[in-house]
């Protein structure tokens, strides 16, 4: 047996075979890409979001553009780290200079995401000259929580997973190297507050 054959036993998949076949039918590598961008996503959570709050109404996107200015001013983010992702979802959801359908779907005027996180979305996928990849780091994450909101809160749980898979290979790959930015900024950190006592 294979490993993700005995991570996709474990983790529930005969379960949801045998109980849900006719709402969620998905080959092994989606359940297990899907499987991880869970995990990843509280890791992120937990580092990023839950660490730059600074009011108490401060909504996610806020956290996480403030996550990505101190990356930023601290020299934390690597300028090509997110290209790869941004070139494929580029690639997906922009068609002759125009959003495509597939675009629509993620749907940011809902409850689950605002208008002004469509407009940051906007910018990094249209923009490609790629001067400010600060708001290109920005839009790649709005993006993935979005895929997030549509994931935990939209109709995708019924149907839509199946032909996900690279999505969330990519956001799996951009949220790893968020938590990676993350924990090199929090050793700057700590270094600098040691280096000043």
């Amino acid at each position: 047996m294979s490993t993700q054959n005995q991570i996709s036993k474990l983790i529930g998949q005969n379960w949801l075979k045998r109980h849900a076949n006719d709402l969620i039918n998905l080959e092994d590598d989606v359940f297990i890409e899907i499987c991880k961008f869970t995990v990843l996503w509280q890791l992120f959570e937990k580092m990023i979001i839950k660490e730059n709050k600074v009011h108490k109404n401060d909504g996610a996107a806020i956290k996480i553009k403030r996550g990505v200015e101190n990356w930023y001013k601290t020299g934390c983010i690597a300028r090509d780290a997110f290209k790869c992702s941004l070139n494929y979802f580029r690639k997906r959801y922009v068609e002759d200079g125009e959003f495509n359908y597939r675009f629509e779907y993620l749907e940011f005027q809902s409850k689950h995401g605002p208008r002004s996180n469509r407009s940051i979305v906007v910018k990094a996928l249209m923009c490609k000259n790629g001067k400010n990849f600060k708001e290109d780091v920005l839009g790649v994450l709005i993006l993935i929580y979005q895929y997030r909101n549509q994931l935990f809160h939209a109709d995708k749980l019924v149907f839509g997973l199946e032909d996900q898979q690279e999505n969330f290979q990519r956001a799996n790959a951009v949220l790893m190297e968020a938590i990676g930015m993350q924990y090199k900024y929090k050793c700057k950190i700590r270094r600098y507050q040691r280096s000043s006592n």
